[in-house]
């Protein structure tokens, strides 16, 4: 290093010491830091709740609290915030009491104590639920993530449109961040938890919400037939399931079930949906579906479907008969037709059919029954238009058939030949759009970086073939 150059130390923190030592490479100056003395930890949380010399008759519950909380400032600051300018003795008392209860019947870690305390506190159902959301979507979850788990679970119950839904959901984001439950990030599409907060908030989920989640786990043995009974989410993230999908269960409650694979041999029993009539939620990642499960057409209330990254091959035409879907993702999944039975679903809000290099055909007159359709993601996805609209069903969609979606606020697509785009097609009233016309070559750029796939943006990018003079072109 030069002799002018400046010299950085880098702090690396972890609550494990092999981390640093081993996976770290840390061979030195590796010290321990200790919890606050007690007198900091309630100049803390006196500090954030608001609290001064004058509520004496909140600094002797105050004091109880910050016991609780172990003197970890992630526990105290969470604490505090979740009390914050509330002088309300009796309020207090309430809240401590309601954790001492708790703790008699369970153990309560310091941080899970505080993350409790804040939890009780929030405003609204509508808040705890998108916190334990957050919770359960692991590390750094996109915001678009939780808008289509909103509309799935329909959360915001008076609320109906994305934009509409996007608003509310960046409200509460913010208001958990006052809470200290959420973390504010370099990204203004994701949201981001503290480690110990998401372990406490799943503890919760866990023991008060009937949610049983895993995740790099190896599962090698099912919960029993009457646990299965209280569930309303199953969400298992990337784990070895030794033996397989139950071929049925019986989860009258279950809302979600949400399955990400790294085993490309999975097979999904036929009839596993027989027993989960109250489903809003159905989230397939990674497997194999070309023997689609017949039993998905006994979820009449769903609301999200994603088979995203699965391999569907060319019997998926019974999605047509799930007429309350307002979400439907196959990004990145294999499959050649999309099939004309989709027309029937006209309550669909999201479409996305990003990334589906083997997708062949659209056929007419689907994309043109979707008249509620709010976003269309195509982005990557290239497929052959027709010139003008056509009523036989047999014909290629054109992109004319865009003109009848009257919501349509964002849209991601890549048009290759320039004729099939129709000079009537109105963009102006797209709030979002990445428009890709001319070359897929245009694609492989490593100049050219399209945006987030859901981040919003106003992006035309033109690739016209050599010589080609822009102006003359229409």
């Amino acid at each position: 290093m030069a002799s002018d150059s400046k010299k950085f130390k880098i702090l690396l923190t972890s609550r494990h010491k092999e981390v640093l030592s081993s996976e770290m490479e840390v061979k030195d100056s590796i010290f321990k830091v200790n919890v606050m003395e007690e007198e900091e930890s309630e100049m803390l949380f006196n500090k954030v709740a608001g609290i001064t010399d004058e509520d004496s008759e909140l600094k002797s519950i105050s004091t109880k609290i910050v016991l609780k909380c172990a003197n970890l400032p992630l526990a105290i600051e969470a604490a505090g915030k979740a009390l914050k300018n509330n002088k309300n003795k009796v309020a207090w008392e309430n809240a401590l009491q309601q954790l001492e209860k708790q703790e008699m019947i369970e153990v309560l870690e310091p941080v899970e104590f505080s993350t409790m305390l804040s939890y009780d506190r929030l405003q609204s159902e509508e808040l705890k639920s998108i916190f334990l959301l957050c919770a359960r979507l692991g590390k750094d979850p996109s915001i678009m993530y939780l808008v289509k788990y909103c509309i799935g679970l329909r959360i915001f119950q008076e609320v109906n449109t994305m934009k509409e839904v996007r608003g509310r959901t960046n409200e509460s984001i913010k208001k958990l961040k006052d809470s200290s439950l959420l973390l504010d990030t370099n990204s203004p599409d994701c949201v981001a938890m503290h480690d110990m907060i998401r372990d406490a908030a799943l503890s919760i989920a866990y023991k008060h919400n009937g949610v049983f989640t895993r995740r790099y786990a190896e599962l090698d043995e099912w919960p029993d037939r009457e646990t299965f009974e209280k569930y309303t989410v199953i969400s298992l993230h990337y784990c070895d399931i030794i033996d397989g999908i139950p071929e049925g269960i019986n989860c009258p409650q279950l809302k979600v079930f949400h399955l990400d694979s790294k085993d490309p041999f999975m097979k999904i029993p036929d009839k596993l949906f027989e027993g989960m009539k109250e489903l809003r939620v159905l989230i397939l990642i990674g497997i194999d579906l070309s023997g689609f499960p017949s039993s998905i057409k006994c979820l009449i209330k769903l609301r999200m479907l994603c088979l995203e990254k699965c391999v569907l091959g060319d019997n998926i035409s019974i999605i047509g008969e799930l007429k309350k879907l307002r979400i439907l993702s196959l990004l990145g999944s294999k499959f050649e037709l999309l099939p004309s039975e989709l027309r029937q679903l006209g309550m669909l809000q999201l479409l996305d059919i990003s990334s589906c290099t083997k997708l062949k055909v659209i056929p007419s007159n689907v994309m043109s029954k979707l008249n509620r359709l709010e976003e269309l993601y195509m982005g990557k996805t290239l497929i052959p238009w027709g010139v003008e609209r056509k009523t036989n069903h047999n014909e290629i969609a054109s992109l004319a058939e865009l003109e009848s979606l009257q919501q349509l606020r964002n849209l991601d697509i890549h048009i290759e030949d320039i004729t099939t785009l129709p000079s009537s097609l109105d963009f102006d009233k797209l709030d979002s759009y990445k428009i890709v016309i001319g070359d897929s070559k245009m694609l492989l750029l490593e100049d050219f970086q399209m945006p987030y796939q859901y981040k919003a943006s106003r992006v035309l990018a033109l690739h016209l073939k050599k010589d080609i003079d822009i102006h003359s072109q229409r």
